[in-house]
């Protein structure tokens, strides 16, 4: 700081024993010398030109105004006038011992570097304050000295000033240009993110940086630490290859070459265990444990070989083979993993094998699904009365038992009659014939106990349609061109006729002989048959 005395005539020079006040430069009506002796006349100060003036002014300040040795001439003589400025130029004659007036007169001051009004100033109270701008940006470059120029028309926006001139001051922070040499750096200047001040203000790219984070994948998930960078052009944008986003916001990029990888990225099931998500965890939530299955049905066996894979699609199935479900318990323990029809879920059929299949692997076969049949022997559809417990339509089964024989598929309700004898176990069939020898006609089938030669030909087991009754095919005879009387046989071939009307031939047993009845010219008669089965003769009763 300095002290600056006030310049009440504008001369500068400053007041003897005027006020004071400090700065760094001259203010408007300060100067820095405290030395004229008459502060209202521009004219009179220290170093101005004594002159010899009627008034008797010390012009110079010395104490001694005109000094004989400037006022006092020999008449006659000339010299060069006095004053200064553009009249000492000038000639002055000596007359009556004193000088004349000088033979350039004083003329009005103007701005042009001459002191017109010859008072030892030079453009006085005309000039303008100015400071050094080399750049030309309107600011001066710290310590530079104040110099009194003429204004020039037409920059009134800087006082005055001449080109490489500005009337501003350097004081403060706010007008120093902090490089003179550079107009884009100035203290009114906007700061570019260039590594340059291009404010002025002692601080580099301040304000015009932006705060980013590596992102050189780009998937917008930070990594590292800060940085202050400059912004992508005509933004104030992170640039490419960072961003904005936070570590603490958004968590921290794991694998900043991969814009697949980030936090919040959907994890993806892969056999490779990339983290996606960036959580430290491979495959989380994602995996199933996959048991095999060797016949497919969804169900292992107890003890399967197990292994922890990605399934094959979003419903977190396991790979053809295998099963995600865990054979922890029979309710999901395949019981017999080389069929597909039998496992916990499968519905439970009634089968024959031996043993009988558990196809729902509840340790039990056939169960719930069996039915009560009855016995059908001779696989003619009709039961006994015996009753088994099976699977619905097993063999030699039927829903009834109306079969009065079963052991002969001929025999059951409805069935069409036969001259085809049923024979019981042991025994064999036989026929009976009827006539004399050598001509014998076959009588009818019979059966007989095997080994043995008596043919029983009607019993009361030949009911072939289960009615209750015993109807032969062939029931009754006639005479059909031998004689009939009551001791005569019946002769010239006999023949049995089932179209005459009469009751069954329902023989009975008695002795050794059968006996029944029979039509001999249409007469119905008793008639006898040898036990043996050859009838020897044929006699009506």
């Amino acid at each position: 700081m300095r002290v600056f005395t006030v310049d009440g005539d504008g001369d500068h020079h400053g007041a003897r024993g005027g006020g004071t006040m400090e700065a760094c430069y001259a203010p408007e009506g300060y100067a820095e010398v405290d030395d004229d002796c008459d502060d209202g006349r521009a004219d009179v100060h220290p170093g101005t030109t004594e002159r010899c003036d009627g008034a008797a002014v010390d012009e110079d300040c010395d104490g001694v105004a005109n000094p004989p040795s400037l006022c006092s001439c020999t008449t006659g003589t000339s010299s060069t006038c006095a004053e200064p400025g553009v009249c000492s130029a000038g000639t002055r004659d000596c007359v009556a011992g004193g000088w004349a007036a000088c033979s350039i007169a004083p003329s009005t001051e103007s701005c042009n570097g001459l002191d017109d009004d010859c008072d030892g100033l030079t453009d006085q109270g005309l000039t303008v304050t100015c400071f050094g701008d080399e750049d030309g940006d309107g600011f001066a470059a710290p310590g530079a000295t104040d110099v009194a120029l003429c204004p020039v028309m037409g920059r009134d926006a800087i006082g005055g000033c001449p080109v490489d001139f500005t009337d501003r001051p350097p004081l403060g922070a706010s007008n120093l240009d902090c490089d003179d040499s550079d107009s884009s750096r100035a203290p009114d200047r906007t700061e570019a993110c260039d590594g340059v001040d291009n404010d002025c203000d002692g601080a580099i790219d301040d304000g015009a940086r932006v705060t980013c984070y590596a992102d050189a994948d780009r998937d917008g998930s930070p990594v590292g630490a800060a940085q202050e960078v400059c912004p992508a052009p005509g933004t104030m944008a992170c640039p490419a290859g960072m961003t904005a986003t936070s570590p603490e916001s958004a968590g921290s990029d794991c694998d900043d070459s991969n814009a697949g990888r980030f936090p919040g990225a959907v994890e993806v099931c892969d056999a490779a265990g990339v983290d996606e998500d960036c959580d430290g965890a491979v495959n989380e939530g994602l995996t199933a444990t996959c048991y095999a299955d060797g016949d497919g049905d969804g169900f292992a066996p107890h003890g399967a070989a197990s292994v922890t894979l990605c399934p094959t699609d979003l419903t977190m199935a396991c790979p053809a083979g295998m099963t995600i479900i865990a054979p922890a318990d029979a309710s999901t323990a395949d019981c017999d993993d080389g069929r597909a029809d039998a496992s916990p879920a499968a519905p439970e059929v009634c089968d024959l094998g031996s043993p009988a299949v558990d196809e729902n692997c509840n340790g039990r076969a056939n169960e719930g699904v069996e039915v009560t049949l009855f016995d059908d022997a001779d696989g003619d559809g009709f039961g006994s009365t015996n009753t088994v417990t099976t699977c619905p339509g097993a063999p030699r089964t039927a829903d009834n038992s109306a079969d009065c024989n079963d052991r002969n598929a001929a025999v059951h309700p409805g069935a069409p009659g036969s001259d085809q004898p049923i024979c019981g176990f042991g025994e064999v069939v036989c026929t009976v014939y009827v006539g004399f020898p050598p001509v014998l006609t076959p009588y009818r089938l019979g059966c007989k106990p095997m080994g043995s030669s008596d043919c029983d030909p009607l019993r009361s087991d030949w009911d072939y349609d289960c009615n209750g009754s015993v109807t032969p095919v062939v029931d009754s005879c006639r005479n059909t061109g031998g004689m009939c009387g009551a001791s005569n046989p019946c002769m010239g071939g006999a023949v049995w006729d089932e179209s005459l009307p009469g009751p069954p031939c329902g023989l009975t047993q008695g002795d050794g002989v059968r006996w029944g009845s029979c039509g001999c010219n249409g007469i119905t008669r008793a008639c006898s048959l040898s036990s043996s089965g050859h009838v020897g003769g044929f006699t009506c009763r």
